[in-house]
């Protein structure tokens, strides 16, 4: 099979429709011409597939693909068996299909997946005596990659809504949790209340960067290898460690002063510093997510802008406007990170309908928190704007650690600006909109969001902990308990087995596993016990618990998830704590 599609299990199962199938170089040519842009539409309506592929004549070539569809009775038994195990809902809304999936269809007489071409019905008006014919096997090389990125097309293309039958159980599953936040909701909070008065003298304090420290080899090792939205040549997590690496130490020379801050900005237009000790700075951004700065009445590129802020030496922001100092421990602080490693990437909606990457402080990382929180109290209101068709407002939501991203993706386009033809390296590394609306790319914005969303486990409104308690036998039993970061601090966590069997948990239980079956890689035995409604404890004999304590945990405490050892093996935190 071709080495672009079908990178998923799920996927490659789809691609059997084109097994055992030995008409000349239909396959190879079929792969080619899904490759090169040649299918030039892709239509689905519930389990029906209509494309166009363009070939030797002038007018494309019309395909239809048709799947056969579920039906009662072995439609709700297959719902009903679905439903007992939250592990294949929850890993679906990350995207991932569970294995398990196949044996229960199969054990209802369900065909999930195809076993060969004569299980799809299919046409296409080319002149080829073939079916498949070269171009019905693009149309289907394009499908398995949206199937990769995207598994609940599995079942959609069998006339079966999956959320919808099992919300017609009582089970509360909305796909929203696997949407791609829009940028203006990251931005704007309409339950803010109002700015509380800003004194100045804030505007010039002083953060501490030093107990800032490099994390971003840990932070590239929770990423899946050959991630599925990935198309070009290669390992896209090998070419993005690659980048990340390259940033850390470019950053690091700027804090070594190897490169000068102002020279880093070297493309910068301007040559004259508007910046003065009396000038103010209002940074805005539009619904593109396209920055400019102005100083005073006068506009500049986000650029020009950094290249004027870093003539200004760090011991003199006293002598500068409260907005210029905040800025410039901004842009500090911006580089402190890079030089560290300590940003994450997420994929973001933009109004205009296309997708942009923007880099964020590693809020896992709880001295990076802390820092961002500080950064909060030392920003003046209205240094940070929204522009939609010539309207301004402030924007509300996380001022400190918005503009933080702003500037972070801004330096990381400067630090990188190799150019690159790799798309997926331009979205990430080179501030690149793109929309995903080629035929075949509708899921792979999705399939980006999933490869990065390890970084947010911690970060919605409920945390997962982990509970250690060694027994007599010298077996550990891990328990897990989920702490609501929305309620009062001292509110004591409640229990995952009471997540999957109380009632009072129905709406908020799978939001909830959704995140914490991310840890499934780590925690061996917790998609059994969330499948038991916690009948069986998670417990691992003292040979597979000391691997796992030297190097999951270490990867589990990165990602901000507390970890409660007993007394005798505490030490193991301790390193992080100093």
């Amino acid at each position: 099979m071709a080495s672009h599609f079908g990178k998923t299990w799920w996927g490659e199962q789809f691609l059997n429709s084109l097994a055992n199938i030995d008409y000349s170089n239909r396959l190879p040519r079929g792969s080619s011409y899904a490759r090169n842009g040649s299918v030039t539409k892709i239509s689905i309506v519930e389990n029906r597939i209509n494309a166009k592929v363009a070939g030797s004549q002038p007018r494309p070539y019309n395909v239809d693909i048709i799947l056969p569809p579920f039906f009662d009775p072995e439609l709700s038994l297959f719902i009903q068996n679905l439903a007992k195990k939250p592990t294949i809902i929850s890993k679906l809304l990350n995207r991932e299909l569970d294995p398990e999936v196949l044996q229960i269809a199969e054990n209802m007489g369900l065909k999930v997946f195809p076993k060969q071409w004569t299980d799809f019905k299919m046409q296409c008006n080319c002149p080829d005596w073939a079916v498949p014919c070269k171009h019905l096997a693009a149309v289907i090389y394009k499908v398995s990659a949206e199937i990769d990125n995207n598994p609940f097309l599995v079942f959609d293309l069998h006339k079966l809504d999956l959320i919808a039958e099992l919300n017609k159980l009582g089970i509360f599953v909305s796909k929203s949790t696997t949407e791609i936040p829009k940028i203006i909701d990251l931005y704007f909070d309409a339950k803010q209340k109002k700015a509380k008065p800003f004194d100045d003298e804030n505007a010039y304090q002083k953060l501490s960067f030093a107990k800032l420290s490099p994390i971003h080899e840990p932070l590239i090792t929770l990423l899946a290898a050959f991630p599925a939205f990935y198309h070009g040549n290669g390992d896209f997590k090998e070419k993005y460690a690659t980048k990340i690496i390259r940033t850390v130490k470019n950053a690091q020379k700027v804090l070594q002063g190897k490169i000068s801050l102002e020279n880093l900005f070297i493309k910068a237009k301007t040559t004259q510093q508007n910046i003065n000790h009396y000038a103010t700075e209002t940074i805005i951004i539009d619904e593109t997510y396209r920055s400019k700065v102005y100083v005073n009445a006068k506009a500049f590129s986000f650029i020009d802008f950094l290249k004027q802020i870093a003539q200004i030496n760090a011991s003199q922001t006293v002598n500068y406007q409260p907005s210029t100092a905040a800025l410039h421990t901004v842009l500090n602080f911006a580089i402190h990170l890079l030089a560290n490693g300590a940003v994450v990437p997420q994929i973001v909606a933009l109004p205009d309908k296309n997708f942009s990457i923007r880099w964020l402080p590693a809020m896992l990382s709880k001295e990076v928190k802390n820092t961002v929180e500080k950064l909060e109290s030392i920003l003046p209101p209205n240094v940070f704007l929204w522009d939609q068709q010539g309207k301004q407002k402030p924007i509300n939501n996380q001022q400190a650690f918005n503009l933080l991203s702003l500037f972070l993706t801004e330096l990381i386009a400067i630090l990188n600006d190799e150019a690159d033809a790799d798309l997926f390296l331009k979205l990430f590394f080179q501030k690149q909109n793109y929309g995903f609306l080629k035929p075949g790319e509708e899921a792979l914005s999705g399939g980006i969001m999933a490869w990065t969303q390890k970084y947010f486990i911690a970060q919605g409104n409920y945390k997962p902990q982990i509970v250690v308690e060694e027994l007599l036998n010298d077996d550990f039993k891990i328990a897990i308990a989920i702490k609501d970061t929305t309620a009062d601090n001292l509110a004591t966590p409640f229990s995952l087995k009471d997540v999957l069997a109380k009632q009072k948990f129905e709406k908020t239980r799978y939001p909830i596993l959704q995140s914490l079956t991310q840890l499934s890689s780590f925690i061996g035995g917790l998609d059994d016990y969330i499948n038991t409604e916690g009948a069986a404890d998670i417990v691992m004999t003292n040979e597979v618990f000391t691997p796992f304590l030297m190097e999951m945990i270490p990867a589990i405490q990165l990602l901000d998830i507390d970890i409660l050892l007993p007394k005798s093996l505490q030490y193991i935190l301790k390193p992080k704590a100093s």
